[in-house]
């Protein structure tokens, strides 16, 4: 039989040493675990969304559900906003964007010309097929620039999907601070900046929708027209060779046109 022996904080047992260290808890005490936090929370604010009840249970976490705490918050919310507002502007102000608009309007402006139109609508007398081969260079050229423009396009887009997302978090909490702030008597600077904060945050929203819907439609232009049908039209034009009837320059008028009116949009 092995005897064990009371040792101070501890007991022997043969040539070991067991240490027993505090209990966790006071005896008969319930620790409340965060999952009942959430839950007490949900109780307390059952009208708010899934989102800002994470906000509110994170400032509980932190420690920071008091007057002091949640002034400390709004400041450190004052600056992710214009950090925030920073970095949509250097986004907005690249020139990916406005240069891949420039190469498609010049696309544009070759097939009119191609076509006979002008952009006031009047139809010009040309040479359709010797206007379309001197033409054909630049057309190959553009393609090119534009194929090149997608992924700057598309990291374009990216950033600014993150910036909404970003201004969407921030949002959740301010509405987090304006809740918990109820329960406290703040002066009124606090209730002052949250409202006026909430209120730039969300007259910035359609400026941010817009700004990603100017870059998506652009960047749907040239990879569902400038990219596909283009070349499609191109490589039917080379298919007819070089002895081209009426019904080819017709077929040929009306792909133009198809192609401008999804281009124009």
């Amino acid at each position: 039989m092995v005897m064990a022996t009371v040792i101070g904080g501890g007991i022997r047992k043969g040539n070991m040493d067991i240490k027993i260290g505090r209990p966790s808890s006071i005896p008969g005490c319930r620790v409340e675990t965060l999952e009942d936090m959430r839950g007490r929370l949900e109780a307390n604010y059952s009208q708010v969304s899934s989102k800002v009840l994470d906000k509110i249970l994170l400032i509980h976490l932190k420690k920071c559900a008091t007057p002091e705490g949640l002034i400390n918050i709004l400041r450190e919310a004052q600056g992710t906003y214009q950090g925030l507002v920073n970095d949509l502007l250097e986004t907005s102000e690249s020139q990916v964007t406005y240069q891949a608009s420039q190469y498609l309007n010049r696309l544009i402006t070759i097939l009119q010309d191609i076509l006979g139109t002008s952009e006031s609508g009047w139809w010009n007398k040309v040479d359709i097929w010797s206007t379309y081969e001197d033409s054909l260079g630049e057309i190959k050229q553009l393609i090119d620039i534009l194929n090149m423009a997608t992924k700057a396009l598309e990291k374009t887009i990216h950033d600014i999907e993150e910036s909404i997302i970003a201004f969407q978090d921030l949002e959740d909490i301010l509405e987090a601070l304006g809740i918990l702030g109820k329960e406290f008597t703040m002066d009124m600077k606090f209730d002052t900046d949250l409202l006026e904060y909430s209120g730039i945050i969300k007259q910035g929203e359609l400026t941010r929708n817009a700004l990603i819907q100017v870059n998506e439609n652009l960047l749907s232009k040239i990879q569902g027209v400038v990219l596909l049908k283009v070349p499609m039209l191109m490589e039917q034009v080379a298919f007819r060779g070089l002895t081209k009837t009426e019904t080819d320059k017709n077929l040929f008028k009306e792909g133009l046109m198809d192609l401008l009116g999804k281009l124009k949009k």
